[in-house]
């Protein structure tokens, strides 16, 4: 049987665990080894900044001796990183001389990371999620730059309680509180909607204090009990989704929640607009769907059931890591 280890940060979606599941599911068995995200150059004082920069140093350091050795032990057909910026440049070429394939898969921006451009080109695939980036990535001689979007784990999906179906809140949303998410549910609030939101950060807003209900983070196991009392999902990208989108995009589809997201280029070819999800343009049409779509449920709840049928039947990560399977040679 074919092996693959996974790598990749631990952290609130799980993408590890689901790409590790996608490989599963493909009948490749597959490892995972975690690491811990760091983000050292954010804020604080210059001598602080320099420690945990240190401290980062030595924990790339660290980890990179330890999946080396655990790779070497397991000796996979495949390394799939997700994301990897601990990943050393030297560790990268130490597998691939020992006959090792090793790629990587990007949910963000992976121009961010000046400290990596050059490791990048040797990837045996770069996968990312938004083909806005290959431009310049090509410029720095990465050549084998693939598509590949982000997608949902259906195995999170539990079986529906029905013995209620009256739904508390108008609009649910989940997500980090950004200056500019806080702003734009604010604007939201004042008209009126029952809201929900689900992220740090958002009690510093006085406003949504007064007027949402305001909760952590859940675990994706856990959301979908808190997407089934809503009557819709906004979504919102972040700037580091140009053409492509985030995975909130597949999860509130996934779930089989009514989906109002903001457009992007990518989504003509992942869903069709206005039958299994709907974009929004600016505030004012954001409000006149909001308005519209709470007051027509068989509209709203026909929209939502196939969003749900084309996420399980295409953007599942068993589809993914199918796709990344064939494109590698490894079926």
């Amino acid at each position: 049987m074919r092996k693959v280890i996974v790598i990749g940060p631990n952290w609130y979606g799980n993408s590890v665990e689901n790409c590790q599941e996608g490989f599963n599911k493909n009948n490749i068995k597959s490892y995972i080894i975690k690491y811990r995200p760091f983000h050292y150059f954010e804020g604080g004082f210059p001598l602080y900044n320099f420690i945990k920069y240190l401290f980062y140093k030595l924990y790339s350091i660290y980890f990179n001796i330890k999946f080396i050795l655990v790779s070497i032990f397991i000796k996979p057909d495949l390394i799939f990183v997700f994301k990897g910026e601990v990943i050393l440049k030297y560790s990268i070429l130490l597998l691939k001389k020992i006959k090792i394939k090793i790629v990587v898969w990007w949910q963000d921006n992976p121009l961010k990371y000046n400290n990596l451009l050059d490791q990048y080109r040797i990837y045996d695939e770069f996968f990312i999620f938004d083909m806005s980036y290959s431009e310049e990535l090509i410029k720095h001689n990465v050549k084998n730059v693939t598509w590949l979007p982000c997608a949902f784990n259906k195995s999170l999906l539990t079986v529906p309680d029905k013995s209620n179906k009256i739904k508390d809140f108008d609009i649910i949303f989940a997500g980090l509180a950004s200056d500019e998410r806080i702003s734009f549910f604010e604007n939201i609030a004042k008209l009126g909607f029952k809201i929900k939101l689900m992220g740090n950060s958002f009690k510093k807003s006085k406003l949504l204090n007064d007027k949402a209900t305001l909760l952590p983070y859940t675990t994706p196991k856990e959301i979908f009990n808190h997407y089934s009392n809503a009557k819709l999902g906004i979504n919102i990208n972040q700037k580091q989704s140009i053409t492509g989108v985030n995975c909130r995009t597949f999860e509130l589809c996934g779930f089989g929640m009514f989906q109002l997201t903001d457009f992007r280029k990518d989504l003509i070819s992942l869903y069709n607009i206005g039958e299994e999800l709907v974009v929004y343009e600016n505030m004012e049409d954001l409000a006149n769907k909001v308005v519209y779509y709470l007051k027509n449920d068989a509209a709203r709840e026909k929209i939502a059931v196939a969003g749900m049928a084309r996420t399980l039947k295409d953007h599942t990560y068993q589809s993914r890591m199918k796709y990344v399977i064939e494109k590698l040679g490894l079926s």
